[in-house]
């Protein structure tokens, strides 16, 4: 059996993580698995070789076309047995495809509430691809995400799976004082950390509004995005600028 996990972008995400450990457990097991990625957003960060379907981000109708044409080529030439979806482009766009051709098993995966993440068309291109079961399988990943997906006929909406993300816990052995050198922070000072996307759904600029009330305390965020400018700038009008700290990337080894 081959299985296939694609994703809508190639970027540091919580998605995008969980797609690599499926694929690595699932080898695990013997599985024919790989991950493909629709488009990059950054570079690599966990993977040396990952397969990413159009190999820059997605600007135009060009880039469109051309990543469609080559998922339709790539999947003519695998022949997965199955693909497991993740995020609106790769659920509505990659399984539309896959079920033109002919791809026997599509598992779409919501992993954010409907209303934080489709805007009208990507919410009625979504609607329509369950209706006419396109998703062979749905899958949530909580209750309320789920319950975000009531738009949906009712039988549909009925046979969504709800899997929680399951988190392996990882620790280090390093001391707090040792954690603290390695990032050149002061011993004494009280910080509070912040490590997800600089994106509107993680909501950093309620935490830098809070720096003006915290005048002993310094926020690193760690993460990159496209707010990171209006972030950085919110906090140069609180005049908090020097309570903030932005780190734009960790290894993913070095995030405990």
């Amino acid at each position: 059996m081959k299985v296939v996990f694609l994703c809508s972008n190639y970027e540091p995400g919580g998605a995008q993580r969980l797609i690599i450990k499926l694929e690595e457990s699932f080898k695990d097991f013997g599985i024919d698995t790989q991950s493909w990625y629709l488009h990059r957003k950054y570079k690599n960060y966990s993977k040396d070789n990952p397969i990413i379907i159009l190999n820059k981000k997605m600007k135009s109708p060009i880039d469109f076309t051309r990543c469609i044409r080559r998922l339709i080529l790539r999947l003519i030439k695998e022949k997965p047995d199955a693909i497991y979806s993740s995020l609106p482009y790769a659920n509505t766009l990659g399984l539309l495809i896959a079920w033109i051709c002919g791809v026997k098993i599509r598992i779409a995966s919501h992993h954010n509430e409907s209303y934080n993440e489709l805007n009208f068309l990507t919410k009625a291109l979504d609607y329509v691809c369950a209706k006419l079961r396109v998703y062979t399988h749905i899958i949530a990943v909580s209750e309320p995400t789920k319950k975000s997906f009531a738009y949906y006929p009712k039988k549909i909406y009925d046979s969504i799976h709800v899997i929680n993300n399951g988190i392996k816990y990882l620790n280090t052995n390093k001391t707090s004082e040792e954690c603290r050198t390695f990032f050149g922070f002061d011993d004494k000072l009280f910080l509070i950390g912040a490590v997800g996307r600089l994106v509107e759904q993680k909501n950093h600029i309620y935490l830098i509004e809070l720096l003006p009330y915290l005048k002993e305390t310094s926020l690193v965020i760690v993460g990159k995005g496209d707010l990171k400018a209006s972030l950085e700038n919110r906090a140069d009008e609180l005049n908090v600028s020097e309570q903030l700290i932005i780190i734009d990337e960790v290894s993913t080894e070095k995030i405990p």
